[in-house]
């Protein structure tokens, strides 16, 4: 696969807690396996959303036909169930709306995965909350961001 840079270790600073070598490994099956190469990779994005900016710091875009593809690496293991996956779900829903802002195309267009590297699994939700759904939600749980004055 020829990607438009090499990943380095220095891609992996926030993933301390899991071994790189083994990381490494799994990253490159994982992208040899897509027959593919990223459009992007650990792309940071800001995303004025709330009253806030939230940053955005993508893993791995891909381009598939007319359809954009986020992916976010976790080290971890996969979730157990399905509350704690739609507990993960916000961020994908965050990284959606900020990939969808930067190349100009409506958030449906944008499909998201993770793939959770200790377990050579990528899981895809179900369903990604829309803007206003997410709107709902991180207002719901942090507030607007608004001081009222």
């Amino acid at each position: 696969i020829a990607l438009e840079r090499t990943i380095t270790r220095a891609d992996f600073d926030g993933w301390i807690a899991a071994d790189v070598a083994a990381i490494e490994t799994a990253l490159d099956r994982a992208l040899s396996e897509a027959k593919v190469a990223p459009e992007a990779i650990e792309v940071e994005l800001h995303l004025p959303f709330a009253g806030r900016t939230i940053i955005c710091r993508i893993d791995a875009v891909f381009r598939r036909g007319d359809r954009w593809q986020v992916v976010d690496w976790k080290t971890g293991r996969a979730p157990r169930d399905a509350a704690e996956l739609r507990r993960r779900e916000l961020q994908l829903a965050l990284y959606r709306l900020a990939w969808a802002n930067r190349v100009g195309v409506a958030p449906a267009d944008v499909d998201v995965a993770f793939f959770f590297v200790a377990d050579e699994l990528v899981v895809v939700p179900e369903r990604v909350l829309d803007e206003a759904e997410l709107l709902r939600r991180w207002t719901a749980a942090v507030g607007t961001g608004t001081t009222g004055r």
